[in-house]
């Protein structure tokens, strides 16, 4: 369980307030949340139900202090928090962040916490929707989701172990693996979807008589689309600072999808079954497996 004196959440979003929420429902003991964020009414709403027990505009004050610092900003941002808490970070603190790329965190936390960034520990809860703000934020987001951690060579165990507990604590099951491995995947998995996804809608949404074809769409289009509806600053920062990536995965979808439209326009029926077929075995087995991890958590 995890347990500290002040925890300070700087960035008063999906992924932080969920966080807290599931704290306080996990019963975790911690003595002081701290929220950092611009919208003073939601904050003080949230203190008065009980979530947080103070709040600021003001990270490089708030951080005072604090035994353990979660940046939970666009990754765009966190160069930017990071230099204006360095100041006031007692030498004890761990500091650690919620962002979807590790290479460009790792870099600004090395360049703006200076001595100190072997006390950063970086992570990604691979959790989400297509909402975001402390309102929409509700403490089962992370449970039986996975949560990466992407430690650095000179972190200290017992600091890695710190932050692990945290996000066992909210729910999730941690794994551990390289800023570059953690790069390249989700570059495929997460990503890259976003990218096709923005693409596709305003594909549609550029055509001639575009209201025609929105008015017709089925809850299939739908489904696949809802990752559009997600935060639009978040996901340039992800495209910026995960550039080379997602630019290699862009490079292979585009070769398959090239071989797929040859396919069709040979009119090869035998092949683009198989093609299907394979994407639907994969599929179907992931889901399975998914459903297994989350009934063996959930035991």
């Amino acid at each position: 369980m995890f347990s500290c004196r002040k925890l300070v959440v700087i960035g008063a979003g999906l992924i932080g307030g969920s966080m807290i929420k599931a704290l306080r429902q996990a019963g975790a003991d911690v003595e002081q949340i701290v929220v950092v964020g611009r919208n003073m009414q939601v904050l003080e709403h949230a203190k008065q139900q009980g979530y947080i027990d103070n709040y600021s505009n003001d990270s490089s004050t708030a951080v005072k202090d604090a035994d353990v610092v979660v940046v939970g900003t666009p990754v765009g941002a966190i160069g930017q928090q990071l230099e204006a808490i360095y100041p006031n970070l007692a030498d004890d603190c761990i500091v650690s962040d919620v962002g979807s790329v590790k290479q460009h965190v790792v870099n600004v936390a090395r360049q703006s916490l200076k001595q100190h960034s072997s006390r950063f520990i970086p992570a990604h809860p691979i959790s989400g929707t297509e909402h975001s703000g402390f309102n929409a934020s509700f403490a089962e987001l992370f449970a039986g989701r996975f949560t990466i951690i992407t430690p650095l060579s000179d972190n200290d165990l017992a600091h890695i172990d710190k932050i692990k507990q945290l996000w066992q604590t909210v729910g999730s099951q941690v794994l551990e693996m390289s800023v570059a491995s953690h790069d390249q995947i989700f570059a495929a998995t997460s990503h890259l979807p976003h990218v096709l996804v923005y693409a596709l809608v305003n594909t549609i949404s550029r055509l001639e008589d575009a209201d025609k074809y929105f008015q017709v769409v089925a809850g299939g289009f739908l489904d696949y689309t809802r990752i559009a509806s997600s935060d639009a600053v978040m996901w340039r920062d992800v495209c910026l600072t995960n550039k080379q990536s997602i630019l290699d995965m862009i490079e292979q979808y585009k070769t398959q999808l090239s071989a797929l439209q040859a396919l069709i326009e040979n009119e090869n029926a035998q092949a683009i079954e198989q093609e299907f077929k394979l994407a639907k075995k994969v599929r179907d087995e992931l889901v399975d497996k998914r459903l297994q991890q989350k009934q063996t958590s959930s035991k």
